[in-house]
């Protein structure tokens, strides 16, 4: 263990006189979401402000009531116009963004009743967007009318009020909010964070020619081996627990205005659940860290370590849908599932649910695998040929 401790020291001194490395793999994961969610709510801003400037128009053809033209002139998201052409020429051709079009009834069931198509281009965004506020519109007066001709005969619209009654308190629904996001988000960053060291370990050393040195020091392949995977956990570690802060941080400060009512939410991790926050992380980036080395074994450039290492990386994508699994619905046997169930426990875990049983066969499942793959590596670090690949 002395030796490798005093392997891994030195792969720290040296990562952390490495700029790229500290950026990418230290200063990135703590602003890239907050930074990202920033982008996202100034561009909802403009958008909504862009919109607003310039609402939506809407073309209005055929026998429609006058009331219903009217209540449609009202509403202040859109703009409508009489027009005598063909609509849906013009809606296909961009010079409208909808239209209404008035079909009279056969058979009219009320004085002044049409039937009324409503014609968009959903392959854009705005014409979609005025779509769903003129078909809210022509509902809320469809209902108007009917409730109108119901209480004109002595009855009732509405038989029965619904009242919607939320259980979930508002820091309840900010857990659940975070539990959403902040785990996937993890996983992505501790590959990210991973990948870069892992490389710059093996293939970064091959191509520097200091590979050859590193192995003629007085120490047994494992103390090496092992050192640089604690290195390269290390690194994935911090880079995992510095997004859960960045991204925290930035949700309360920015959620807000990405979502109605956010304000009142608690969007933070409960502190209840900082401990298994912690152990998830590092069970994460011990599992990566493992994983990613052994295709960096190959690569005599970093060019082709980082090419080794993409369907890694692309793998990790993967479990992140776990994180959105009920818990209801998730039996021991996704427990064996590699990233997906640590995933899961840390999701749950932001909710308040806590599963011993699942927590257990998942730390073990976790940390077998990653055994696994230390073993494979330094099996590899003791051929010949794979260990002096690349040498000069």
């Amino acid at each position: 263990m002395r030796e490798v401790w005093i392997l891994y020291v030195r792969e720290l001194r040296c990562a952390l006189r490495e700029r790229n490395l500290v950026v990418s793999s230290l200063l990135l994961p703590l602003i890239l979401y907050p930074l990202m969610l920033w982008l996202l709510s100034l561009a909802l801003t403009l958008s909504e402000g862009q919109e607003e400037r310039n609402p939506p128009r809407i073309a209005v053809v055929g026998a429609i009531p006058a009331a219903l033209e009217s209540a449609l002139r009202e509403d202040e998201r859109f703009e409508l116009e009489r027009v005598d052409t063909d609509p849906a020429a013009g809606v296909g051709a961009g010079d409208w963004d909808g239209a209404v079009i008035g079909v009279p009834l056969e058979v009219p069931r009320l004085e002044g009743d049409a039937k009324v198509e409503l014609v968009f281009d959903s392959s854009r965004s705005r014409s979609a967007s005025a779509k769903e506020h003129v078909r809210a519109r022509l509902l809320d007066y469809r209902s108007e009318r009917l409730g109108a001709w119901l209480e004109a005969r002595g009855t009732s619209a509405t038989p029965f009020e619904i009242e919607p009654r939320n259980l979930a308190t508002d820091r309840e629904m900010g857990w659940f909010i975070v539990s959403l996001t902040v785990p996937a988000t993890m996983l992505v960053m501790v590959g990210l964070g991973a990948t870069y060291p892992a490389i710059d370990t093996i293939a970064g050393e091959r191509e520097r020619s200091t590979w050859e040195t590193s192995l003629t020091l007085g120490c047994s392949r494992f103390s090496l081996a092992f050192a640089k995977y604690l290195y390269v956990a290390t690194i994935a570690a911090s880079a995992g627990l510095l997004n859960v802060i960045g991204i925290t941080l930035s949700l309360y400060g920015l959620a807000s205005s990405l979502l109605e009512g956010a304000g009142t939410l608690e969007l933070a991790i409960p502190w209840s659940a900082l401990p298994i926050v912690v152990i998830c992380d590092l069970v994460l980036a011990a599992m990566v860290a493992a994983l990613m080395l052994v295709p960096v074994m190959f690569a005599r450039t970093f060019r082709e370590g980082q090419s080794s290492t993409a369907p890694v990386t692309m793998l990790l994508v993967l479990p992140v849908v776990a994180a959105t699994m009920p818990a209801g619905e998730v039996g021991l046997a996704f427990a064996l599932v590699p990233a997906a169930n640590v995933l899961l426990v840390f999701s749950q875990v932001l909710q308040g649910i806590v599963r011993p049983g699942f927590i257990a066969l998942t730390l073990v499942s976790c940390l077998a695998l990653t055994l696994a793959v230390l073993l494979v590596s330094t099996a590899m670090l003791r051929r010949e040929a794979l260990r002096m690949r690349g040498a000069r």
